[in-house]
């Protein structure tokens, strides 16, 4: 008896162990999963879809001008954006040369610098509606992050476009 008891004991070990192993492998790429789950790069098109109108912050103006609206998203739609980490995010400015957010797109806010990049802020809610890796990134977050930050690239086309858009706006 001492024998079949002695196997199954050495059994329910080799059972813990494989389990506790399992369990913690389980947990590495889950862990490595879900941070990866908001990318730290991505296109212009997934966050900055098109608008009838924006709205003009610092002169309070639903904007409407189709032709230098459709100008702003041809010109930036297959641009890349990068994830602005925490230390990039405390020194982004206060404001840029040009603040807008989307009225058909939720009311994302937008800003253009001074060299032409855009800065599109994304809210936590839309990476957890993108996938269910989203969701569970979104859910072991616990609205740790408030909003997420992606920039384009400079280009000196967005300063021109941005000064065309301010003239527009000043003859109304």
């Amino acid at each position: 008896m001492s024998w079949g008891y002695n196997k199954f004991i050495n059994f329910v070990k080799r059972a813990v162990i494989l389990l506790i192993v399992l369990v913690f492998i389980a947990f590495i790429v889950l862990s490595y999963s879900v941070r990866n789950v908001v990318p730290k790069q991505t296109g212009f098109a997934d966050y900055g879809q098109f608008a009838e109108s924006i709205y003009l912050a610092e002169t309070k103006v639903n904007y409407q001008n189709k032709e230098l609206l459709n100008r702003y998203f041809a010109l930036n739609l297959n641009k890349p954006m990068t994830k602005l980490t925490n230390l990039e995010i405390k020194t982004l400015p206060e404001t840029g040369i040009f603040k807008f957010s989307y009225i058909s797109d939720e009311g994302r806010a937008v800003f253009v610098d001074e060299l032409g990049s855009i800065y599109v802020t994304v809210n936590p809610h839309d990476i957890r509606n993108k996938s269910q890796k989203g969701w569970l990134w979104w859910r072991l977050d616990g609205g740790r992050t408030s909003m997420i930050y992606y920039r384009t690239a400079a280009d000196p086309e967005m300063v021109k476009l941005v000064a065309e858009i301010r003239a527009d706006t000043a003859k109304k």
